[in-house]
């Protein structure tokens, strides 16, 4: 019995590293781009994002530590330092490229933007949709109502705010 147990514990563990390694064969990442980085290590963890164009591996040959993360490209991203206002840092999902490097007198604020995808939506004719019963028709219309009389009062809710907001903002010297 002990020797079942411990043939089918080698057994299940051989088959789950058989399954990490064609998981891994069957991904291939993306391909680095110019001043991005193939390889970041921050907190001892190890995040390899992209492969290098010229299919070598992604080592510590060429690195960088910008805020305390330790970023490695595939070839000599040759960062040039940051003047006030430029964008040293971009990342898009778990990519990240740096185009200069900030010098000692500056800070890196965050910039987010924000692009939203949003699917086609397709209209139908109401001829042609499916039939809804009574009741239904009811409750879309009360749910209706609902959500623009809620949406009435936030938007007069956003203007009480930015009204505060902007009073907040005066100096000393304009008040009465």
């Amino acid at each position: 019995l002990r020797r079942l147990l411990v043939f089918s514990i080698f057994a299940f563990s051989a088959a789950a590293s058989l399954d990490l390694r064609s998981l891994s064969s069957i991904y291939t990442p993306p391909k680095c781009a110019f001043r991005q980085s193939c390889l970041f290590m921050m907190d001892e963890f190890r995040f390899e994002m992209c492969a290098c164009p010229n299919g070598t591996r992604c080592n510590g040959k060429f690195s960088t530590v910008h805020q305390g993360t330790r970023y490695n490209f595939c070839s000599d991203p040759e960062l040039a330092e940051c003047s006030s206002g430029d964008l040293s840092v971009t990342i898009e999902g778990l990519q990240t490229t740096l185009h200069c490097s900030c010098s000692k007198p500056l800070i890196e604020r965050k910039v987010t933007a924000f692009t939203a995808y949003y699917p086609p939506m397709l209209a139908t004719n109401p001829a042609k949709a499916h039939p809804v019963s009574p009741k239904m028709t009811k409750l879309m219309k009360y749910w209706r109502y609902r959500s623009a009389k809620y949406q009435q009062r936030g938007e007069c809710a956003r203007m009480r705010r930015k009204q505060k907001q902007s009073v907040r903002c005066q100096s000393k010297d304009d008040l009465c």
